[in-house]
Order: C-alpha cells, then sequence, then structure tokens
C-alpha cells in the first residue's frame, strides 16, 4: 500500500507539471529588496511555518522568448519547488540566471536570491540580509516549510554551491563570465577555437551539465547515448532526485550513473517506462523530441522536410526547434532524424537552447 500511495503520489505531480504551462502572471516592479521581502513574506499566510512538504510536492517556473518560439520550463520539488514559489510571487516574468560560487560573492546576494546550500543539497531563499549571516524561508526543511532560519555568513561560504537570481539586470550586480583558463578547459581534442561545438563544449563544462571522457579530452565526434542525453538534459534542470520506490525501468539499476536522470526524465513524459535502452545512440528525432516536451510542446510554424511524416509529434518538434535555432535540417529538404548524434552535436543543440 505505502508503495502504491508513493506512485499515486508522483504520478499527480507529474501530471500536475505537465498541464501547468501557462507562465505565473508577471510580478510587477519596483524589484527593491524591501518590496520582495514584502512579497515573500506575504505568502507565509498560504505557506504557514511548519506546514508539510517534501520532495512529492512539486511546481514548476515557465518562460515564453517570443523571439526565439521558445518555453522553457524549469520544474522543482520539495526545497526547490517551493524555493520557485517564492520567486515567482516576486519575480515572475524575469528570466533565472544561475552563477556558481566561485562567480558570485556574498556581498553580491541579495533578498530572493536562490541559494543551493549543504554541497548542493538543498535549496532556500533569502528573507533578510546581514553582514554576517542571512535570514532564510525554505521548504522541505525536516520535511516541512520553515520561516526564519539564521544561517551564518562563515557557514554558507563553506557550503553553498550556487545562486540563482531574477533581478533585472541593470539593477543586480552580475559578474563578468569567468575568462577560461588552460588548466580548466582546454580538451586535447576541442583545441580548434573555429569547431563549431568549441564554445558549446566549455559552456557546457562550466555549468556542470556534462565533463570529458578523460582529464584531457571530450571526444566530441563520440556517439552520444540515450542516457548521456537524458542525464545532460536532468543537470541542466537542477539534478532533481525523486525519493520512493518508483521503479518504471527493467533495465536501469540504481548503480547507474544515470539512474536519477532515467526516473525524472519518465515522471516528466520526456520517455516512458519498460525498457530504457540507455546505451543506444540518441537519433536527431529523440533529441528534438526531448527539448520540445521539456520546453512544454509550443506550437511553431511547420517547416517541410520529405524524410519527416507531416502530422507526427516528430515533425512538430522538429518545426519548433528550427524556429527555435536549435537546430537545421542536414539539407534544404531533408533532417535525417534517425542520424545518430555525437557529443559535440547534443552540447551544441543545449548551448543554442539555453544559451545562445
Amino acid at each position: 500500500m505505502r508503495k502504491t500511495k508513493r506512485l499515486l503520489s508522483a504520478l499527480l505531480t507529474a501530471a500536475l507539471l505537465m498541464v501547468c504551462l501557462v507562465p505565473a502572471a508577471a510580478a510587477e516592479g519596483p524589484y527593491d529588496e524591501k518590496t520582495v521581502y514584502e512579497k515573500l513574506i506575504a505568502l507565509k499566510e498560504s505557506y504557514p511555518e511548519g506546514m508539510r512538504w517534501t520532495n512529492y510536492d512539486g511546481y514548476m517556473i515557465t518562460q515564453y522568448d517570443a523571439e526565439r518560439h521558445l518555453t522553457t520550463n524549469y520544474y522543482g520539488f520539495g526545497c526547490v519547488a517551493f524555493a520557485y514559489i517564492l520567486s515567482d510571487a516576486a519575480f515572475a516574468g524575469l528570466p533565472l540566471r544561475q552563477y556558481s560560487s566561485s562567480e558570485y560573492s556574498y556581498e553580491q546576494l541579495r533578498v530572493g536570491d536562490i541559494l543551493r546550500i549543504n554541497n548542493d543539497t538543498h535549496s532556500v531563499v533569502i528573507l533578510e540580509k546581514y553582514d554576517d549571516h542571512l535570514i532564510l524561508a525554505e521548504g522541505n526543511y525536516n520535511s516541512s516549510i520553515h520561516w526564519g532560519r539564521s544561517l551564518s555568513k562563515s557557514a554558507l561560504l563553506s557550503s553553498w554551491t550556487d545562486v540563482t537570481t531574477r533581478y533585472p539586470e541593470e539593477t543586480a550586480e552580475t559578474p563578468p563570465e569567468p575568462a577560461p583558463t588552460e588548466e580548466s578547459t582546454l580538451f586535447s581534442d576541442v583545441a580548434d577555437p573555429g569547431a563549431y561545438y568549441y564554445g558549446p563544449v566549455y559552456w557546457a563544462v562550466e555549468q556542470g551539465i556534462t565533463n570529458g571522457t578523460s582529464e584531457s579530452t571530450f571526444s566530441p565526434e563520440l556517439l552520444c547515448t540515450r542516457a548521456q542525453i537524458l542525464t545532460f538534459l536532468w543537470r541542466a534542470c537542477g539534478e532533481i532526485r525523486l525519493e520512493g520506490d518508483l521503479e518504471p525501468f527493467t533495465d536501469v539499476k540504481e548503480s547507474d550513473y544515470y539512474y536519477d536522470a532515467a526516473r525524472w526524465a519518465w515522471l516528466i513524459g520526456l520517455v516512458e517506462g519498460g525498457e530504457l535502452s540507455g546505451e543506444t545512440p540518441c537519433t536527431r528525432a529523440e533529441t528534438v523530441g526531448y527539448f520540445w516536451t521539456l520546453c512544454g510542446q509550443p506550437e511553431a510554424e511547420g517547416v517541410a522536410f520529405r524524410d519527416v511524416e507531416p502530422d507526427s509529434e516528430t515533425a512538430a518538434a522538429v518545426a519548433w526547434a528550427v524556429a527555435a535555432g536549435v537546430t537545421t535540417g542536414t539539407s534544404e529538404t531533408t533532417f535525417s532524424p534517425e542520424q545518430t548524434c555525437t557529443r559535440g552535436q547534443i552540447v551544441t543543440f543545449l548551448w543554442r537552447l539555453l544559451a545562445a
């Protein structure tokens, strides 16, 4: 019975996320810290101290880029979900920008920013900021919502991994992009700045989406497997780990590196349960299908490729991917949906989707 309850809870959460594709109403400014604090604390009535909140509680931030015909969904469960709820109350309609702790200083933090702490295991929102400590709001703190916990500056600096801010860029003290260093970024097989995948590879590594196949190689021409692309997407979306004993796949073990990514992908509808075949190379059709589904399956003006069935889901995903600038056809008349993708191609598609 307990297993059944967990399964139903997860399925209900998945259903909620898949239908809630309409963005929250844009939060009106001004975006100063006093106003943001007032908007955050106003939610205390709806989410009172001690209210039960676990990893089965979910929320999704949806953002639409009209210029690129791109809807981006940011899924969150547990502490991440509650942080997203608070963030939307103050900043709905504004983009999320994430910086690692090495790129951002304590002095740059502001009320309403989302912090990832405890060595990348817990998300909190800053309610108040002082010279030597922060006051936090958080969900899934001992399986409940908590307002007002104090975190010292020293404790934060020893455990935080990144910050997400939504303050308008003209008012936020955002640091410049870090200059790549030879020690941290140069792969022997990604050394030509003229290669189409050069920038995307180092962007993906810097963002923690992927890493090299060795300390000195990335293997951009190596075929990318289904397990790898799902893991890349899972990392890009916050590495959400699902609690409970959901086991939708017959060929995925808990010891597999893509175990959490596969369960997440199943929960949000990227893949079906049963046999995942994670080591199978990913095709162009599968890739744009994953991206299209993750972004809310937005409509786009049709693109006629003679090797794509006109009224299929693949055709809709391809049309969106081309309109959004994620990829193009392999010729003016073909898309080559069954052609397999390399690691260099996949990180380039991801870079165009998330960073370009």
